[in-house]
């Protein structure tokens, strides 16, 4: 039986942020159409046992980048090089050879520790697709941006509500098209939201921000429309909208603002706020605790209707 050392690399984190999300996605579409560097390294390690016997194995750790590295060795009296990118940033991510060559098995990589640059591009005419929704919340007295993915349906209960819109494609889009109009917001009363801007955080992420945050107690059809088309030219097919409700203190999210709410936050107090609990930070204080209770009594009594309605 052959039993292999693997790094202390999250298999599933390429964007080496310590969350396995759609930046992860996104790599693994770069990666695969050929628009980031990726450098070998080789490895060799003790502690592989071949039928009870440790012997001297040999790995590889591929190293991902957004631009082309440069080699520069630190360590003259060590194995391996250390690298930077051309702006003396570091890497994306380092992922082992093993779930690095299960992901992408058809990618040919020369055994070698030099940079290389993946030739993997898609068929041409692909139309783009939207992969995911994030959206921002201001929290603390220093305005941190807390962002959160969300899916349709999805029910804001925080008192700043969201100041910004985050839409992720699956490949290249278009980023000179920067037409606020791009996303068009209608709430269930039939009021549109102009958004104030649009700006790229890189060709898969188009930011949408809002002159304010959207009003309490209403839900929004949110819509990206045709005019937003990839590098190649082509327009978004599939899902282009999705749903939201803004609705202040309901923290269990039922569209309804009464003491279960109280009862959810309650259980929370006490825990520093992270992109796991933000939604029980009620009153964005970047604190919870009983102020959050006093935020949710404050509207107890409130509800909110569904996009449908």
């Amino acid at each position: 039986m052959l039993q292999f050392w693997l790094q202390p690399v999250p298999y599933a984190d390429l964007s080496g942020d310590n969350y396995v999300d759609f930046k992860d996605y996104a790599v693994i579409q770069r990666i695969d159409r050929g628009q980031i560097w990726i450098a070998k390294h080789s490895w060799f390690c003790h502690n592989v046992h071949v039928n009870d016997i440790e012997k001297l194995a040999q790995g590889w750790t591929y190293t991902v980048w957004e631009n082309k590295p440069l080699r520069r060795d630190f360590h003259t009296d060590e194995t391996g090089f250390d690298w930077v990118g051309s702006g003396g940033k570091a890497p994306i991510c380092r992922a082992n050879y093993k779930v690095f060559e299960r992901i992408f098995p058809k990618l040919k990589v020369a055994d070698s520790n030099e940079p290389m640059y993946i030739e993997s591009l898609p068929p041409a005419g692909t139309a783009p697709q939207i992969i995911g929704w994030e959206v921002a919340v201001l929290h603390g007295s220093q305005a941190v941006e807390i962002w959160d993915f969300i899916e349709d349906g999805y029910i804001e209960p925080r008192c700043n509500g969201i100041t910004k819109l985050c839409i992720w494609f699956d490949q290249p889009m278009d980023t000179n098209n920067l037409d606020p109009n791009n996303v068009v917001i209608r709430s269930t009363n039939g009021k549109i939201i102009q958004p104030s801007e649009v700006i790229w955080q890189d060709d898969f992420r188009m930011v949408s921000e809002f002159y304010d945050a959207l009003p309490d107690r209403n839900s929004y059809q949110i819509l990206v429309n045709l005019d937003v088309k990839s590098v190649e030219g082509y327009v978004i097919v599939g899902d282009r909208d999705i749903c939201i409700t803004i609705l202040e203190g309901d923290a269990n999210r039922s569209r309804e603002v009464n003491t279960q709410d109280l009862l959810v936050v309650y259980q929370h107090i006490g825990e520093s706020v992270d992109t796991d609990n933000a939604g029980f930070d009620i009153n964005c204080s970047d604190e919870i605790n009983t102020q959050d209770l006093l935020a949710v009594y404050a509207n107890i009594g409130h509800r909110a209707s569904d996009c449908t309605e």
